[in-house]
């Protein structure tokens, strides 16, 4: 590495002024001039696999948005999806800008995902892709859903965890963090894979994958759209992620003869997905030299209240923080207490199936903290906040749909979704669970005003043979 590194610092001016490589091709250390073109091929090549079949443009007549935010990704949209056949025109902000005009590039963030489901809607577009500043994160939206739905978060990693264990054969391990939901071990074992919670941070799951034994897990994948897959030497790539399911959803299509398959019709109905998500970040006064004692703290509180609340059972295994699983009259949830490592906060991390049910648990776990969470600089009030708060979900919540089991469906921005939606061929209102994304009974598989009646289309990742 430092004998390539010398070569193209010391000897690169050199080199040029005759036209030749700027690196001696002598040398035995494997040199690369264009990177940027290898990494672009690599990811066309991503692409047509996952596609499969011979087509060198498989994504032809497939409308995406790509939203890299004014980071670095642009070039996905122009370079990589376009040259496939992709029509790309909806797509935004892709030029880099270090200030970022539009919003900030990340895939978790409200605003991001707020442009891109607005791009994608008001574009027709079928595919929306988030990616944050240096592309190793991602996030995808399902244009065939209205109103456009996002693909991220515990949909991100249900996903991605079924095309990798179909790849596989049905059989591997799957390594996330330790926030997802209650309903992802099941979906994953359903995929016929193995769970793995383990700790925060992509370098975490990224190491537990590669050591996982008797032989590395498929996937290494956090809520924050972080992925790392075996297929790809673990490089923690968000455009290597949207490649691959890009590539999938092409294949689903051809397969099927059916257009107007969405990302979401991949993942299927058996995902259990809550009814409400909240993180509740609270101060520490002493600083992040306190935290690792306000932690304490709050863990001491959880154990007390499961330890008197029926229904609380702390999670057996625990790897990073405490989760507490919660049984409750009229549904489940969960919860989580971790501090964080790099500013001076706790936090409460917590989802339910049932309408106001974060703030039962948030609210039961504060009658058993008895003094002791403030002594140690817990600002506690943002966790009254919550306690206190109505059956709806707040801004910073994070309710996505729940399809079928854990509470009804949820719209993309967090409320309930509406009881009907309105068919793009004859107008009439029908609801939106009968026959598909856009159709009504007398048009199944409409899609922007071209009518396929009596084509009905099929629903769930399940029709495809693993």
């Amino acid at each position: 590495m430092m004998e390539l590194a010398v070569q193209l610092g010391e000897g690169a001016v050199d080199a040029t002024r005759d036209g030749q490589s700027a690196v001696d091709t002598t040398s035995s250390v494997p040199v690369q001039d264009d990177f940027m073109g290898a990494y672009v091929e690599k990811l066309q090549a991503t692409v047509r696999e996952a596609a499969g079949g011979d087509d060198e443009a498989p994504l032809r007549g497939m409308r995406v948005c790509v939203n890299p935010g004014n980071g670095a990704g642009g070039f996905f949209a122009s370079a990589v999806l376009a040259p496939l056949g992709a029509d790309t025109s909806a797509s935004i902000n892709l030029e880099p800008d270090g200030t970022f005009p539009a919003h900030m590039p990340n895939p978790e963030d409200r605003e991001h995902e707020r442009a891109t489901t607005t791009a994608v809607g008001a574009s027709g577009a079928e595919v929306g892709v988030m990616l944050d500043t240096d592309v190793d994160r991602c996030g995808l939206i399902d244009g065939m859903r209205v109103p456009p739905e996002p693909v991220n978060k515990n949909r991100l990693i249900a996903l991605s965890a079924r095309v990798a264990l179909e790849a596989a054969g049905g059989k591997g391990v799957i390594v996330t963090d330790p926030v997802t939901s209650a309903g992802m071990t099941s979906y994953i074992a359903s995929c016929g894979g193995e769970h793995d919670r383990f700790m925060m941070g992509y370098r975490n799951v990224i190491d537990r994958a590669a050591e996982t034994q008797p032989e590395p897990a498929l996937l290494a994948i956090e809520t924050s759209g972080h992925s790392a897959w075996r297929d790809n030497r673990f490089v923690d790539d968000g455009t290597y992620t949207a490649a691959r399911l890009i590539g999938r959803l092409a294949r689903a299509r051809r397969e099927q003869g059916n257009p107007q398959l969405g990302l979401l019709d991949l993942v299927g109905d058996s995902l259990q997905e809550p009814r409400e998500s909240i993180k509740v970040k609270m101060a520490v006064a002493a600083g992040l030299g306190g935290v690792p004692d306000a932690e304490a703290a709050l863990c001491e509180a959880l154990r007390r209240t499961a330890a008197a609340t029926d229904g609380w059972d702390m999670e057996p295994v625990n790897h990073d923080g405490l989760r507490c699983a919660v049984e409750a009259a009229g549904g489940s949830g969960w919860l989580i207490i971790r501090g964080s490592l790099h500013e001076p906060s706790v936090s409460v991390q917590t989802e339910s199936d049932v309408a106001g049910g974060t703030a039962t648990i948030c609210e039961q776990l504060l009658q058993f903290e008895q003094g002791a969470c403030e002594a140690a600089g817990i600002d506690l009030q943002p966790l009254r906040d919550q306690a206190a708060a109505a059956a709806v979900a707040t801004p910073e919540a994070t309710a996505n749909t729940a399809r079928t089991g854990g509470g009804p469906r949820m719209s993309a921005a967090g409320g309930e979704a509406p009881r009907s939606s309105t068919c793009r061929v004859c107008k009439s209102s029908y609801a939106p669970t009968d026959n598909g994304p856009r159709a009504c009974r007398s048009h199944p598989g409409s899609l922007r005003g071209e009518s396929l009646c009596g084509k009905q289309p099929p629903r769930g990742f399940g029709k495809f043979a693993l």
